[in-house]
This record gives structure tokens, C-alpha cells and sequence, in this order.
């Protein structure tokens, strides 16, 4: 099931404050981080989606109308080192960089719901065609 969120959103899953900026052959918007993550022990779905709607919300409210969120979970996956748990990717579109000074209480919460639900697999930075 994937699901796209069409409000004003980013993401970012146990490490948001780790934006890169767009890089010089990436024009501005095109920037995506795709990241995979595994809920681990003691995690859940459902935990995990908290978390994803909570930084949703939080990016909505705080006028980063350029960044864009999809989430999906991993259906079938190919390759060495495949966790026992359920993965799922997100992709951030648009990459806002969230300056340290701007990550309050409720940027906090949902990263420590990420973290309590979630490790990252993988992150990669993409350019959209």
C-alpha cells in the first residue's frame, strides 16, 4: 500500500536534522532522499506511522510548503543483509534543511517516536528526472 500525502510535508526518519543541501546538478525541488527503514523489536506499524504523521504535521505548520512525503511498506526486497523485521521506505521530496534552532518539543517527539519504532537500513539523496 502506498501512501501519499499531498499536503506541504518532509521527512526524515530517526536523524531529521541531517538535510543536505541540493547539489549543483540537482535543481532546486528535484532533491530527494529515500530512506529505508526496519521497525525493530518493540517497534511497530502503527508506531511508526505516528511518528510519520506527526512529522508531517509538524512540517505542514511550520511552512515548508516545497517538501512532499510518500510512504510505503517493502513488500519484496532482493540483496544481502535483509532484516529478520518489516522495512518500509519513505521518500522526502524537496529537502528543506531544518535549522538545529528550529527543532523544538514536538520535532523532538516525533523523533524520539521514529527512533522507538525504527532504525534507518539505508538513506540515498536522488535527483527526480
Amino acid at each position: 500500500m502506498l501512501k501519499m500525502l499531498t499536503a506541504p510535508l518532509a521527512l526524515a526518519v530517526s536523524t531529521p536534522a541531517l538535510a543536505a543541501p541540493a547539489p549543483d546538478n540537482c535543481p532546486a525541488g528535484k532533491l530527494q532522499r529515500v530512506r529505508v527503514s526496519e521497525i525493530v523489536p518493540g517497534g511497530s506499524l502503527a508506531g511508526f506511522r505516528e511518528a510519520f504523521a506527526d512529522h508531517a504535521r509538524w512540517y505542514a505548520a511550520h511552512g515548508y510548503t516545497a517538501d512532499r512525503l510518500t510512504f510505503s511498506p517493502v513488500l519484496r526486497e532482493s540483496g544481502k543483509g535483509r532484516g529478520a523485521g518489516l522495512r518500509v521506505v519513505t521518500i522526502h521530496t524537496g529537502v528543506s534543511n531544518v535549522p538545529r534552532d528550529k527543532q523544538d518539543a514536538a520535532w523532538k517527539a516525533f523523533a524520539a517516536k521514529y527512533k522507538a519504532n525504527s532504525r534507518i537500513v539505508s538513506t540515498t539523496l536522488t535527483c527526480m528526472a
